[in-house]
């Protein structure tokens, strides 16, 4: 099912407060060639961020205790997980004050959307690390600036 080769084994963290939808992105993206770990909210995701290099984040918005909105804001307020790209999967996905930096998927996700959001997402990194190409112009952007939807990547 691999659209996107991962050139390196990438870890991904899964972010969903419905175990079926963590298994299912997790049995996904380990096809894809990532590697997976996986928390119920956002208190569990930031103690795994603190203990594992992470490429990037897949969150659901919706979850009780911490959830996607405050993860964010506590993401943000930490410089060391600022620069972590975060991919919001959420039924009422929009841009809002709480979502400006991160890539947006609006569920139900289209799988090959998600794919390839990750590989364009990781194929664009810099040295920089919080610096990625803009996939519609090709200018420089920083993550924290622009979101990149479906039709960025070309889906």
């Amino acid at each position: 099912m691999s659209c996107c080769p991962v050139p390196e084994r990438k870890h991904i963290l899964i972010v969903d407060d419905d175990p079926d939808i963590r298994d299912l992105l997790a049995d996904i993206l380990v096809d894809a060639g990532y590697s997976v770990n996986r928390a119920g909210d956002g208190a569990e995701a930031l103690e795994a961020l603190a203990s594992t290099s992470t490429a990037a984040v897949l969150l659901d918005l919706h979850m009780p205790g911490v959830n996607g909105h405050e993860f964010l804001a506590r993401r943000a307020a930490d410089p060391r997980l600022a620069k972590i790209p975060v991919i919001v999967m959420s039924a009422t996905a929009q841009q809002s004050p709480t979502t400006v930096g991160t890539f947006v998927l609006a569920k139900p996700m289209d799988i090959a959307a998600l794919l390839a959001m990750l590989g364009r997402c990781f194929a664009a990194v810099t040295h920089d690390t919080a610096m990625v190409a803009n996939v519609t112009d090709g200018n420089p952007a920083y993550v924290g600036v622009e979101d990149i939807t479906p039709a960025d990547v070309g889906l």
